[in-house]
């Protein structure tokens, strides 16, 4: 059993071996291909594209493109330099002009003269002619031998070694892809098809063209494709403007049973369910062709059209046979949509597409309505993976008999390396798929990825069974990767390339354990063992060894041991706990907890589907510093300080962070388009630090013990000071924040927040949005700011201010003053207690309840009209409360020692009356509203107005009020 993956940076020489480019930019591995047995020594060999190389490395001859054979062998070393091939070990093909770019597709050819060797092909499609005078494209067929030089200039084909297809029109675009396609025809010798996806076929513009042309025991050194006619090989035409049928090209092996070869040809680019939705045209061998094959005209009988799903997912940008993955004796093929979406938020993860091969097709088969028994779809893990640009079989892998599949998604990032690469090997089986895959499923059993090494190398541009390159009974992989550079040097800078091969390898080297559909509890031993639960709720204990635990159906608990681990919970809600070594955890189906204890070492998680949790349970001896961030779509959990160690993790949606105490701290970066909803932390003992400022994602803070800074982010957090004199601040989003014992600082900021002091002398602010503050026991200060808010003073002698917005505020017991501070229309009450209730702008409602209170007007400047709006105090007690007027506001008044003068008060009979009164402040005692009347005995109010206004109008006299200046 394959592990569930590999990083071709562990390539050893027992286990594969790595080609390194040349040069500079050559971009070495941008095409490789299996090469059959090319030099007939009974291994098979392999051959890599070049297309940028300089021609015998010749800057006179810049982008003429080299390929490379590589012969197989029993013994690698762990690195092969290309520059080392010699004519023993491979050797160099030449490409002829500058910008030909040979080596830009390169396939098997099969054994096309037979004359028991196979041969290769290799296109040069000069993807930009920029020749002083451009020449049409070439692609070059060369023939198996059983000795070679060092180097073979393409220019020396001759008939007798190899020949040369000549295009038709120079910007055809001619040898974008090419392959071997099997024996179409029939008459026992292999065949070869060519892509042209720019060609305008009956001027069609772009419509595309492909090329197939036969085997023969002899060839003259040059062929032209106006030549063929139905003979020698035919053209397929493509069907509308733009679709670049011709862009991918491959055999199909034999998918409709007939004993034929069949062929595939991709067009990434036509608009039938939508624009660049794509197509793919498989067309059965025959024993006889026309000179044209026009794709419009496949019908079911002599080939059919596979339609893609959804616009811009250029289904059919690369095509293949699959071999037959599920050993029914009819080869199946492959169709990569790197572009495809899963869903409107993951853009271009990519999605392949197996179809299964039958004895009948109709003319039309959708990608949509493959269901696990005619085909699957393969999705691709996150978005810009591209998985699906390359495709291939990959041979019997494993040796289980089924032939297995590998798809290339060079834009991945594998371990946050961004566009590192990478690859996934999909197992054949005879039954058991269902209508999708999902590459992130991949468990070892049914398949594994192969994961890039550095930025930008693009590991997975392209990918092919390699053939049995080591003779060793399994068929092995090879994979390009043109953006790497075996030099080191920086991403983006152009690179040589490099190329993978990887062995193949036996299926047996597992203790396997198995459980039965009770309620097992199953233990590995000292070795490497496959634990399986199946049904029932199962108990998995892992020992020592790197061991596969999978817990099947129903509720599992899988622990993992000592060493590197899989483990895989199933359907249920599983507890897996990895335990030391570098474990992965992947949740699967239900609402998993996947445990990290402290001493376990840095692991990969993946949850599933479901609401999956993290735990993670740190140290009570240390401090630990814990950072959050996004690594693409991925998050990284990571220790940066004592024992380092780093959690990969992926579709989950809660973490829980146990810190154990002493002065931790856990800072969150932006977490948005991850899987994550929540994150717990709960800090213990110690003076702790939740840093969630930058982060998308909501909060539970829980302080323990200690004066503790929590900071959410921009969603609905939790956030629980406890004990101790505490810092919490809830940023956007609706926070709740609970101060608990001590004195704590508490900002709510946007959003609309519920904040409480708890017990202490604490300082609550809500800032903008609606927000209710509780100050709870102890001499708190709350200002709610901005919105309508609610604030409670609870006991002690607190400060209210409420701020802009239509406030309710309470003081509650203890002697509190209560102020509105703001616009808006508020209501102000003060509760039990001696309480000072200050006026502001707005229709406000003053509430002393009980007491001895003071009603206060103070705008800080000159009185303006509509300064203090209509204040409707509702149970002004005379002789117990005081009205207090600033002098600062009713300047007019000439009041000193505290009290008002006798001549500058006034009870009037009507509203209208206080206009003519002599008198500063003028009282209607018909309706209660109180007056200043700023120009005194001169006519109107002034620059005064009615400022508040005594419900019940009440028997008021000057000694009811107080004067001052505010200035003690």
């Amino acid at each position: 059993m394959a592990d569930t993956e590999l990083n071709l940076a562990t390539l050893n020489g027992a286990n594969g071996f790595t080609i390194n480019g040349i040069e500079q930019s050559d971009a070495s591995g941008y095409s490789v291909s299996s090469a059959g047995d090319f030099n007939g020594d009974g291994l098979d060999d392999i051959i890599i594209g070049t297309p940028y190389a300089d021609a015998n490395g010749s800057v006179s001859n810049p982008n003429a493109g080299e390929s490379y054979v590589i012969f197989g062998k029993s013994n690698f070393g762990s690195i092969l330099n290309l520059s080392d091939l010699n004519g023993s070990n491979g050797f160099t093909i030449n490409g002829i002009s500058p910008f030909d770019e040979s080596g830009f597709s390169v396939s098997s050819a099969g054994d096309v003269n037979g004359d028991g060797l196979d041969d290769i092909i290799i296109g040069a499609p000069r993807r930009r002619p920029l020749r002083p005078i451009p020449k049409e494209a070439e692609s070059y067929v060369v023939f198996g031998h059983s000795s070679f030089g060092s180097i073979l200039n393409l220019s020396d084909l001759n008939g007798s070694n190899g020949f040369t297809i000549n295009g038709i029109s120079v910007y055809d675009n001619f040898g974008n892809s090419v392959s071997s396609a099997g024996d179409v025809n029939g008459d026992g010798l292999d065949d070869i098809i060519i892509g042209a996806p720019n060609a305008d076929p009956n001027e069609i513009r772009l419509a595309g063209e492909s090329y197939v042309v036969f085997g023969r025991s002899s060839f003259e050194s040059n062929l032209n494709l106006s030549d063929l006619n139905g003979s020698n090989g035919f053209t397929i035409n493509g069907i509308s403007p733009f679709d670049e049928s011709g862009f991918s090209v491959s055999s199909a092996g034999d998918v409709n049973g007939d004993g034929i070869d069949d062929i595939i040809v991709g067009a990434p680019h036509p608009t039938n369910v939508g624009e660049y939705s794509g197509e793919s045209y498989v067309i059965f061998g025959s024993t006889s062709f026309e000179s044209t094959v026009n794709l419009s005209d496949l019908n079911g009988s002599n080939g059919f059209t596979i339609n893609g799903i959804s616009p811009f997912d250029e289904s059919g940008f690369s095509v293949s046979s699959a071999g037959d993955v599920n050993g029914d004796g009819l080869d199946d093929i492959i169709i990569g949509a790197p572009s495809s979406n899963l869903s409107s938020t993951n853009s271009g993860p990519g999605e392949s597409y197996v179809v299964f091969g039958s004895s009948s097709f109709a003319s039309e088969l959708d990608l949509s309505a493959l269901d696990g028994k005619n085909g699957f779809a393969i999705n691709g893990l996150e978005a810009f993976d591209r998985s699906g640009f390359s495709v291939s079989s990959a041979g019997d892998v494993n040796g289980d008999g089924f032939d297995d599949l590998i798809i290339g998604a060079p834009g991945a990032d594998p371990n946050g390396t961004s566009s590192a690469g990478e690859s996934y090997v999909i197992l054949g089986a005879s039954s058991g798929f269902a209508s999708t895959l999902s590459v992130r499923d991949l468990d070892g059993t049914n398949g594994f990825a192969l994961y890039g090494i550095e930025q930008i190398d693009g590991a997975g541009n392209s990918v092919s069974s390699a053939g049995d390159v080591n003779n060793d009974g399994f068929d092995d992989l090879i994979i390009g990767a043109p953006g790497a550079d075996p030099n080191g040097g920086a991403p983006f800078d152009p690179a040589p390339g490099q190329s993978y091969v990887v062995f193949g390898f036996s299926n047996e080297n597992l203790n396997v354990i198995q459980g039965n559909d009770n309620n097992n509890v199953l233990t590995g031993t000292a070795d490497d063992d496959l634990l399986q639960g199946f049904s029932g709720e199962d108990v998995l204990l892992a020992f020592y060894g790197n061991d596969i635990l999978n817990g099947g159906n129903d509720n599992d608990v899988l622990s993992g041991g000592d060493d590197d681990d899989l483990l895989n919970g199933g359907d249920g809600d599983d507890t897996l706990v990895g335990d030391r070594g570098s474990d992965i955890n992947v949740g699967g189906a239900g609402s998993d907890r996947i445990i990290w204890n402290l001493g376990d070492g840095s692991d990969q998680i993946d949850g599933g589907s479901g609401l999956d949790t993290v735990e993670v349970n740190g140290s009570s001896n240390g401090r630990d510093i814990y950072q959050v961030l996004k690594a693409e779509d991925n998050v990284l959990f990571e220790r940066t300080n004592i024992d380092l160690f780093q959690l990969d993790i992926n579709y989950v949606e809660v973490l829980e962070v146990n810190s154990g105490g002493n002065n931790d701290t856990l800072t969150v970066g932006d977490l948005s388009g991850t899987a994550f909803e929540s994150i717990t932390f709960n800090a213990g003992n110690g003076n702790d630090v939740l840093d969630g400022s930058s982060a998308t994602t909501a909060f539970v803070g829980l302080g323990g013990n200690g004066a503790d800074t929590l900071e959410g982010g921009s969603n609905n957090d939790l956030l629980i000071g406890s004990n101790g004199n505490d810092l919490l601040r809830g940023f956007a989003g609706d926070d709740t924040l609970n101060g608990g014992a001590g004195n704590d600082d508490m900002i709510g900021q946007e959003g609309n927040d519920l904040l409480n002091g708890g017990s202490g002398n604490d300082f609550l602010q809500g800032s903008e949005g609606d927000d209710t503050l509780i100050g709870g026991a102890g001499r708190d200060t709350l200002f709610g700011q901005a919105g309508n808010n609610r604030l409670i003073g609870g006991n002690g002698n607190d400060v209210l201010s409420g701020g802009d917005g239509n406030d309710v505020i309470v003081g509650g017991a203890g002697d509190d003053f209560v102020g509105g501070f703001g616009l808006g229309d508020d209501v102000l009450i003060g509760g039990a207690g001696n309480d000072q209730i200050s006026a502001s702008a707005g229709n406000n409602i003053l509430i002393g309840n009980g007491g001895i209170d003071t009603f206060l007007f103070d705008s800080d400047e000159d009185f303006v009209a509509n300064d203090f709006g209509n204040n409707n105090i509702i149970d002004f007690e005379v002789g117990i409360d005081k009205i207090t007027l600033s002098t600062f506001t009713f300047s007019a008044l000439n009041s000193t020692g505290g009290s008002i003068l006798i001549d500058e008060f006034e009870v009037v009979d009507t509203d209208a009356d206080a206009s003519t009164s002599e008198a500063f402040i003028a009282y209607s005692k018909s309706t209660g509203n109180l007056f200043y009347n700023e120009n005194g005995i001169a006519a109107g109010l002034g620059s005064g107005d009615q400022f508040a206004t005594l419900q019940g109008a009440p028997d008021i006299s000057t000694s009811d009020f107080i004067v001052t200046d505010f200035s003690i």
